[in-house]
């Protein structure tokens, strides 16, 4: 079976279960070996979904990079493994996932009607080698994972409670997720309500999005404290023990919403593994537990190294990692999980890739830079994950004189033969740099952007974002987001219409693009002047600001009009 990614993106936007927050959230189709990551959109930090990131486990499951967090990530998780999605990236502005209905089915009634793109890579199984057991003695919880040829699931739920009773669930990769587990809905019980509110948690709780089990005996007077605490109107207690409001899907749609939690939470592991899991009173903590359990270097994938690589013993390389031979790996250097260096490679120190990258032969990453200021200090290359650097192409590091001391490459971004991107430069997400490019220090290179073939860059330029610049251009001035730009002398030649429509623009937002910069560039004002013109003339959207803040903050002075068009405008 080959990977699959989804066809198109999908917004949702509610508030955190346990904060409260207001979030929008952004599920984007991603490439092969992608995998899944949460964007913080916010502060700009990637997060991958890895029970090694994991950092809390108390009624959801939070992730974490550094200072940064994403809280309750399962319900998600799950409706992706359960529609076979293996590549996502998930943007959104706040520290929680909305919580939605409590369910996964808002994320998959968006999706499954769509169906999902079949990508060309096969699948990245995680083999199970032998059986993976944790307990936690306390609680008496335990989770089995056994060697399977594909990924299945059962479970028993027991609270020791006379509402729920003893509760279970099977599933497996092969069965119905979208009707029989995606609708079932968190729960909790109503004595925990105040508890969990005093801890700060369930600020963004209501009838609508978990179900209330009432075990004990409550007062009216209780009820009206839930109802107020959640802004609802009178409440009672059902015949069946459940808080009035909610009708219950199935039976036991409490041990299905642990069956969907245990989904998002195993997939945890990277993919999906080649499992049979088996639990008994199964929970965040202990699920996150058996994940990391997966990951840990007893259950690795192993790296292959050719007996003819060099690799320094001070290297750190991640998992599934393949060195070719005579290829060159220096101390001082990271390379992340399921990464391709080929033979003859070489990189040098102080270089940290992400997972999922490919480094071809004749490539050098990490090479000092070649700058009269550099004196030896310890700098850097950052590559993100999957990006490919082919045959030749070189990478300097950066330098202290710069202030960055940081060359580095965004997520998939492909680096073609011959390239060579120099000390300093900042390379974003999604970018294209086509053979014989060469491009001079400290120029950054905004998301999406591709240059074409022998293009020469000049030191300190800026490429905006979705820019497209012509094979065989001298790029002296900064090129502005969403245009195409080329001939020589180097000019703006109209917006990127066709990359603009592939990446799922509306016609409407091309279309005012467009008119942005015919004010900018053909109606005869100075560019300070076209600046106020567009400010007062457009409503503000993203691409209107985007456009406005990088000519306001250019440098070097964006690249002129068409001389042919202007003189006939």
């Amino acid at each position: 079976m080959n990977q699959q990614t989804l066809k198109k993106e999908y917004t949702f936007e509610g508030r955190g279960l346990h904060t409260g927050h207001y979030a929008h959230l952004t599920i984007c189709p991603a490439s092969e070996n992608h995998g899944i990551t949460f964007l913080r959109t916010d502060v700009g930090v990637e997060i991958p979904a890895l029970a090694s990131k994991v950092t809390r486990t108390d009624r959801s499951t939070t992730i974490t990079e550094g200072e940064v967090s994403v809280i309750t990530i399962e319900h998600l998780l799950s409706a992706l493994t359960g529609l076979g999605v293996d590549n996502a990236l998930i943007k959104v502005d706040n520290d929680e996932v909305p919580i939605l209905d409590g369910s996964a089915e808002t994320y998959v009634r968006a999706i499954a009607p769509d169906g999902l793109r079949v990508q060309s890579a096969p699948r990245r199984y995680v083999e199970i080698k032998e059986e993976i057991e944790v307990r936690d003695e306390k609680t008496g919880s335990w989770v089995k994972l056994t060697p399977s040829d594909h990924f299945s699931l059962e479970l028993t739920v027991d609270f020791g409670s006379k509402v729920l009773g003893v509760q279970n669930c099977s599933w497996d990769e092969r069965s119905d997720y979208v009707g029989q587990i995606a609708p079932c809905r968190t729960f909790c019980f109503f004595h925990e309500l105040e508890y969990l509110a005093s801890l700060g948690l369930v600020k963004g709780g209501d009838v609508d999005n978990a179900i209330v089990i009432v075990e004990h005996p409550v007062s009216e007077e209780q009820i009206g404290k839930m109802c107020s605490l959640f802004g609802q109107p009178r409440l009672s207690v059902t015949e069946q023990g459940y808080l009035s409001n909610i009708t219950l899907h199935f039976p036991n749609e409490c041990g299905r919403h642990k069956m969907l939690d245990l989904i998002g939470d195993i997939r945890l592991v990277g993919g999906y593994p080649k499992a049979h899991v088996s639990a008994y009173k199964p929970g965040h903590k202990i699920n996150s537990t058996a994940a990391k359990a997966v990951l840990s270097n007893r259950y690795k994938i192993m790296t292959t190294i050719h007996p003819l690589a060099t690799v320094s013993p001070k290297a750190k390389l991640g998992e599934n990692v393949e060195i070719g031979p005579y290829a060159y790996i220096d101390e001082n250097v990271e390379i992340g999980d399921n990464c391709k260096i080929y033979p003859h490679a070489t990189i040098l120190p102080y270089v940290k890739m992400g997972s999922g990258c490919s480094v071809f032969p004749g490539a050098v990453v990490g090479a000092e830079p070649q700058d009269l200021k550099f004196e030896g200090e310890v700098t850097y290359v950052e590559i993100g994950n999957n990006v490919t650097i082919r045959e030749c192409a070189t990478i300097n590091r950066g330098t202290k004189a710069s202030g960055k001391g940081v060359t580095r490459i965004g997520n998939d971004t492909l680096i073609m033969s011959y390239v060579h991107v120099a000390h300093d430069c900042h390379v974003g997400n999604h970018c294209i740099l086509v053979s014989y490019v060469g491009i001079a220090g400290e120029t950054d290179v905004d998301d999406w952007a591709i240059i074409g073939g022998s293009t020469v860059v000049h030191q300190f330029s800026h490429i905006g974002t979705h820019a497209m610049v012509g094979g065989g251009s001298a790029v002296n001035k900064d090129i502005p987001p969403y245009a195409i730009c080329g001939r020589s002398p180097i000019c703006f030649a109209g917006v990127n219409l066709v990359g603009l429509r592939r990446r799922g623009f509306e016609s409407d937002t091309i279309r005012t693009i467009k008119d942005i910069y015919d004010t900018i560039y053909y109606q005869g004002y100075n560019v300070s002047d076209a600046c106020a013109k567009v400010e007062a003339g457009f409503p503000q959207s993203v691409e209107r600001d985007t456009i406005l803040n990088f000519i306001r903050n250019s440098k070097r002075g964006i690249v002129r009009a068409d001389d042919l068009r202007s003189s006939k405008g």
